[in-house]
């Protein structure tokens, strides 16, 4: 997430705030090898959230590259 421009804190600050309005679930499950692997699964309210939203979100990558990717004007 580092690389969309957000530093850890701000990354932990999201999450925080989205399991609290129970639009995320936080968790930990071991994998096929006994390692604990953190997961973030959206759950029922977050996907209606998103739904709801669909108009509110950004969701062209190709318009976010061009603006970052845009000359200087200077």
């Amino acid at each position: 997430m580092n690389n969309s421009g957000y530093n850890n804190l701000a990354i932990s600050i999201a999450i925080k705030k989205l399991e609290a309005k129970q639009l995320i679930e936080v968790g930990s499950e071991q994998d096929i090898n006994g390692n604990l692997a953190s997961y973030f699964r959206i759950t029922k309210a977050g996907e209606k959230w998103v739904i709801n939203n669909e108009d509110n979100l950004s969701l062209e990558l190709g318009k976010i590259e061009e603006y970052i990717n845009d000359d200087i004007p200077f």
